[in-house]
């Protein structure tokens, strides 16, 4: 299933997700706002006490001081990962348009999951909320490949004039998957974006419920602006012993394959290798989304004494003991889980070759192996180095599996009616063959008659 990638897309409406950070221990408030065209996506810190809940009926802003967070049982948070995942499916294989809310209030009926609508859900209104755009006060930091730091350890980090942002790779690669190609992503409290679950699970369903719209322009048009893609026509490839990342061109596939091997410290890991063809799979929010960050066991104490995931929960990440998992239930894909969450994290730092309100993921081919964060940061890098000509970068429109498939259609239709075309005009020639065969027939069948005839009348008069 693919996204759509024809023109620069944002959210319909602001989101807004609170947590601790992965590494820092911090508590963090992000809201997620629409943007502009070419904006593209960026962080802006905002003071203490300015984020809170937006209304989506009353159109206010709460302070989050002012308003008190409700507590969600497990059992709920399960039943919307239920209904989110029937909105998905009823999307890919009935066609349904409408936005998540709406779905879980006309369609699976489930009006509790939105208490605020009442009884009476003739009040839904998805209307675009009206978009801040950057100010001349704003502090802020893009979300590109030139504001990456020096160190990608176990995390993807954004820095510029004493400004940073900490672990960016799980939001940006369910923007970017998502097509969410501008938004403001204002942040409050630490510098570390929220690790939620450990997967982009939240993210998804937060920019679902918000829903996407074509990022209008800021001079007020409503005009799209169509999406560029980046092309490479080279191979291009990053490797440090065993351990790679190659891209191979071709404008005909869009995938991205990852292989693992942890067999000589968690068994239960092993070797995985996964490959997912963006525009053509399953929905990212049901193949790649929910996967889990995963760490060993051994490695906890260690990362711990080093400084690193002061916040990381049980909850929050898969812990493997050589030859198990610590919680079973928390597998969302017991096969291929953590080789699916690099792909996860592939995506969100690749994502960083993103400018102004463009594409950030390459149009063909990534096979990665053992890879991790700096080295995704390098193959980055490598690549906008080989796309420095103006002929890499082509409209995304034309490499959109449904255009793709319409094409085909077209194509395969042409073909067909060509086909026919000659087929009629063989059998034209046929008939007018055979046509001209029984007129010779006849001509030479009336000569041997009048020479029958000829020969009796002489017989006779003899």
């Amino acid at each position: 299933m693919s996204w759509p990638t024809k023109n620069q897309r944002t959210l319909n409406r602001s989101f807004n997700l609170g947590g601790i950070g992965l590494h820092s221990g911090e508590f963090a408030l992000v809201r997620v706002r629409p943007a502009f065209a070419g904006e593209g996506r960026y962080f802006v810190r905002v003071p203490e006490g300015t984020i809170g809940k937006y209304d989506r009926h009353k159109q206010e802003l709460v302070r989050i001081d002012e308003q008190k967070e409700d507590e969600v049982s497990d059992e709920e948070e399960e039943r919307r990962l239920q209904l989110f995942t029937a909105w998905l499916d009823a999307k890919e294989e009935e066609g349904y348009e409408g936005g998540f809310e709406e779905y879980v209030m006309y369609v699976a009926r489930e009006p509790t999951l939105f208490p605020d609508f009442g009884e009476d859900a003739d009040d839904f209104d998805d209307t675009p909320e009206e978009i801040l755009g950057r100010s001349e006060n704003d502090t802020y930091l893009m979300a590109d490949l030139d504001n990456t730091g020096d160190s990608h350890f176990l995390c993807t980090t954004l820095e510029k004039e004493g400004m940073r942002v900490r672990t960016v790779e799980h939001l940006l690669s369910a923007l970017e998957a998502h097509g969410i190609d501008n938004a403001r992503i204002e942040m409050e409290g630490g510098e570390e974006v929220p690790l939620i679950d450990g997967s982009a699970m939240g993210w998804c369903i937060q920019i679902a419920m918000s829903g996407v719209r074509d990022a209008p322009q800021a001079s007020g048009s409503e005009e799209p602006t169509p999406k560029m893609a980046m092309c490479p026509q080279e191979v291009v490839s990053v490797r440090d012993g065993d351990k790679f990342i190659t891209f191979y061109p071709g404008d005909k596939v869009e995938r991205i394959t990852y292989g693992i091997d942890f067999s000589d410290k968690a068994e239960v890991i092993g070797k995985q290798w996964f490959s997912w063809a963006w525009r053509e799979d399953e929905h990212y929010s049901i193949a790649i989304g929910p996967a889990r960050t995963f760490v060993d066991k051994g490695d906890v104490y260690e990362l711990r004494r080093a400084g690193y995931i002061r916040g990381g929960a049980q909850e929050s990440a898969l812990i493997s003991d050589g030859k198990f998992w610590i919680d079973t239930t928390m597998l969302r894909f017991p096969i291929d889980e953590p080789v699916r969450h690099k792909i996860l994290d592939l995506i969100g730092d690749i994502s960083l070759l993103a400018k102004g309100g463009n594409q950030g993921l390459p149009v063909g081919h990534i096979v990665a192996y053992k890879a991790g964060h700096e080295m995704h940061i390098k193959f980055a890098k490598a690549l906008r180095a080989a796309c420095e000509s103006p002929e890499c970068w082509q409209p995304a429109e034309r490499f959109d599996f449904s255009v793709r498939m319409q094409e085909a259609v077209a194509g395969a239709e042409a073909a067909a009616a060509e086909e026919e075309a000659k087929r009629q005009k063989e059998a034209e020639e046929i008939a007018a063959m055979s046509r001209a065969t029984d007129y010779d027939g006849a001509e030479l069948y009336d000569e041997e008659d009048e020479e029958d005839e000829e020969e009796e009348e002489g017989d006779e008069g003899s």
